[in-house]
């Protein structure tokens, strides 16, 4: 099922109101054919495996902490803080605590999908 699209000009509340990170699910934001964001709650714990992304990224924490490991090299991200990674650079990422993150991922190629799975 396609993800409900966010309007031009309608503000976006990014807070999990009244649900917890731990039963929180992934949710795409906004989607277009050149970007999609997504807001990706992470309870502690909780790893996405290394992959790379068709597409230029960038990780915003929101709330929480997460290791992020690129090219053998670990670094935590903390809230307020925004790491961009180029189309297809290998990550994982780890949440140390629970955490919030704000990802985007800017395509190359007209309507491509983004390839990345939650695993614990």
């Amino acid at each position: 099922m396609e993800p409900p699209c966010t309007k031009s000009g309608e503000i976006v509340d990014l807070a999990l109101a009244g649900c917890d990170i731990v039963d929180a699910q992934a949710s795409a934001i906004i989607r277009t054919d050149y970007f999609e964001t997504v807001r990706l709650p992470l309870p502690a714990g909780l790893k996405l495996s290394e992959h790379g992304v068709g597409g230029d990224i960038s990780l915003h924490c929101l709330d929480g902490r997460v290791e992020l490991v690129v090219d053998s090299s670990s670094v935590e991200l903390r809230p307020n803080q925004l790491v961009y990674l180029l189309d297809g650079a290998a990550h994982s990422v780890t949440a140390i605590e629970d955490s919030l993150l704000l990802m985007t991922v800017f395509f190359h190629q007209f309507n491509a999908k983004p390839q990345w799975a939650l695993t614990k």
